[in-house]
């Protein structure tokens, strides 16, 4: 039998995703340039941060323009970011049972966040996915609740190549920055390419991109 949330969950749930758009848009320096650039038609936002003592940081990527996209550009522009409003609505989530990830997780999706990985489109897929599922749906979903220390990361084989920007850090990088000891897991049919990284102490992130053409015997860059 199915087993409903609260209406105020999942309520609650697209409201903290909307404060997250923006407060993510926000978090941009004072004094960043938000503009849009007309690619094959279709109109897409990037920003600059201001000039500093190293020089004017490039230009980034932020998204395809939509109505929801300019609204956060708008009040990006405006506002600063209301943390404690966000920390109110996920310490309510909390307590009508929805589950938390484990620190380690919440620390290495922010080190990825913080660097562009899901501004460029990346997304997170498998059991981290599926425990935000119930609260989107209004649902308890089974198992919901279950640990892992595996961090699944997707990005389509045909976006990486066309958007034209790249992360800040590579991929170790970023991970040792939240575990100085995580290290490459090298692929067997090419040992300089890694598609997933692990720390020895259980934690292990998987990189994965759709496949092309036939069985490849090589990762995808």
């Amino acid at each position: 039998m199915i087993e409903l949330h609260p209406l105020t969950v999942p309520t609650t749930c697209a409201e903290l995703i909307e404060q997250l758009r923006i407060g993510a848009m926000r978090d941009y320096p004072e004094g960043s340039t938000f503009r849009i650039r007309e690619i094959a038609g279709r109109r897409y936002w990037y920003v600059q941060a201001p000039t500093t003592a190293l020089g004017r940081p490039p230009e980034r990527y932020v998204g395809l323009d939509t109505p929801a996209l300019a609204a956060s550009v708008t009040a990006a522009r405006a506002a600063r970011a209301d943390a404690d409003r966000r920390r109110i609505m996920v310490r309510s989530l909390l307590a009508a049972g929805l589950p938390r990830p484990d620190s380690w997780v919440g620390d290495v999706l922010g080190a990825l966040a913080s660097a562009g990985v899901f501004r460029l489109r990346g997304v997170v897929v498998g059991t981290i996915a599926y425990q935000a599922y119930g609260a989107l749906l209004g649902v308890r979903m089974k198992a919901e609740t279950l640990r892992t220390g595996d961090v699944d990361l997707a990005q389509d084989f045909g976006v990486s190549v066309a958007i034209d920007d790249v992360l800040e850090l590579d991929m170790l990088s970023l991970l040792r920055s939240v575990s100085p000891g995580f290290q490459p897991i090298t692929d067997a049919f090419n040992p300089r390419h890694a598609t997933a990284y692990a720390d020895g102490a259980g934690l292990r992130v998987d990189v994965l991109t759709t496949a092309r053409g036939g069985a490849p015997r090589k990762p995808s860059a």
